[in-house]
């Protein structure tokens, strides 16, 4: 799955990419969020792959245990979270406007 298209020139990357990297941050192993999140370790491992190809860079130093975050990552990291609390705020919205959904 490639990315959604942004408002710039620039693809943005997937929510599930995110949610993934916050996962993997939290629990310090792909194998652990990938259960925290229901899927396979490779689906985890390649969303976390697929993020950081977009970023240009590793997010996750791999040789450490548990998994620890680069440098790439500690600065991409609270942007992360400030994203995928945005979009949370969004579906909320979107569930209160709603009536099929249970709004007004």
């Amino acid at each position: 799955m490639e990315y959604q298209t942004g408002f710039g020139s620039r693809p943005l990357p997937l929510s599930d990419d995110l949610s993934a990297f916050v996962c993997i941050t939290r629990y310090g192993s792909i194998t652990q969020a990938a259960e925290a999140l229901c899927i396979s370790p490779t689906t985890a491992g390649a969303r976390l792959r697929r993020l950081e190809r977009w970023w240009g860079d590793n997010l996750v130093d791999r040789e450490q245990r548990p998994l620890k975050l680069t440098r790439a990552g500690l600065a991409v990291y609270p942007y992360v979270i400030e994203c995928l609390q945005s979009l949370q705020r969004l579906d909320a919205l979107h569930r209160d406007q709603d009536p099929s959904r249970g709004g007004q």
